[in-house]
């Protein structure tokens, strides 16, 4: 099993559903987040968008989100269970990209496609 962990975590959320026995589960709104993941080493910055946790699912839309170099939107889905690995779908937009953000994590991807402004 391994571990997930993050570290430098700020976060301005102006709406937060925590826990309510007729909603779809937790719930925020944020308007930003900043953190460090350690593996894969990401340093995510302004991100801003929607959170929710329905049962063994985490459903993510970020209107913006930025790495030391690259910006973009986008999100997806975690999800985990029993008997069942971590999986992550996520799919996002780049509106600007420095390969110094993805070229030392995409070999670790099992399948990965970046798409970008046409130019």
């Amino acid at each position: 099993m391994r571990t997930l962990s993050w570290t430098g975590i700020q976060l301005i959320a102006p709406y937060v559903r925590i826990v309510d026995p007729d909603s779809a589960g937790p719930g925020f709104e944020i308007t930003r987040l900043d953190m460090n993941e350690f593996f894969p080493p990401f340093r995510f910055s302004h991100a801003r968008g929607h959170v929710r946790i329905v049962h063994d699912s985490l459903w993510a839309t970020f209107s913006h989100v930025e790495l030391p170099g690259s910006a973009g939107h986008g999100g997806g889905k975690v999800f985990w269970g029993e008997n069942r690995p971590l999986t992550v779908a996520l799919h996002f937009d780049a509106d600007t990209v420095s390969l110094a953000d993805i070229v030392c994590r995409a070999y670790r991807l099992q399948s990965y496609q970046f798409s970008g402004p046409d130019w």
